[in-house]
Formats: structure tokens, sequence, C-alpha cells
């Protein structure tokens, strides 16, 4: 659990990026965080500590333990929806990038041999239909 000075949004946001980063999951906007297990010790989070203090902020851990199954379920399931939300951009991100890239180069006319063989005056039907490959 954190608290950072609301004077600017320049210290919220740079813990905002860290603890994500980290994985932990926002229960409630403005400062009440959980990171898993593995996540909630040790020197990744106290560097954002540190952090938080740099700021003049306060920040408290209290460690989960026992509990009802049913909010551990909910907590695991939560982290999972997390993770599956941050490799979905990942995927969205290099698609648009690869598609770019190869438009671009399309544009370029910077064809591969595989691309250009075939047609010796360079890319034809089949170089523009085929699949597009990075150069060597």
């Amino acid at each position: 659990m954190y608290r950072v000075p609301s004077t600017t949004s320049r210290a919220r946001v740079a813990v905002w990026r860290e603890l994500k980063r980290l994985g932990a999951l926002q229960i409630q906007p403005g400062g009440v965080r959980i990171a898993g297990p593995s996540r909630c010790t040790g020197t990744p989070l106290d560097k954002v500590r540190e952090r938080i203090e740099e700021f003049g902020g306060e920040n408290m851990i209290f460690m989960l333990t026992g509990g009802e199954e049913r909010v551990h379920q909910t907590l695991v399931e939560s982290f999972r929806e997390n993770s599956a939300k941050e490799y979905a951009e990942i995927v969205e991100e290099c698609e648009t990038k690869f598609f770019k890239e190869i438009g671009f180069e399309r544009f370029r006319e910077n064809y591969t041999f595989e691309e250009r063989r075939g047609d010796p005056s360079g890319p034809g039907e089949a170089a523009a239909s085929a699949p597009q490959g990075r150069r060597a």
C-alpha cells in the first residue's frame, strides 16, 4: 500500500509504471496494489519503495497468509487476466510493427533473393504475393 503527494501526477505515474512492470495488481485506484509471492520481497520492490520515499510518499507492505480459498482463487485469476492482457498487448504491438515494416520494405522494393527469383527484371506478381521475410 502506498501514497505519494498529489501535487503532481509525475510521482503517481512513475510508481504505477514500476509496479505494473513488476506485475502488481491494482486493487484500489491511488495506491493499493497486490504483488505475487515472488515479487513481494527483494530488490525490485525495495527500489519501488525507495522511489516512493524519494517522492515524499509513504508505503507499507502487508503479507497475506491464509484466508479464504475463494479470495485466493479470485486473486490468482486476476493475476492470470493481467498477464493475458499484457501478452495480448505485446502480440498486437509486434504484429503492428511487423506489418508496418513489411509495407515499408515493399514501398522501397527491398526484396530478398528468394522473392526476386523467377523474375529477372525484379519483383513480379509471384514476389508480391509471396510471404515477406527479413533480409539477411
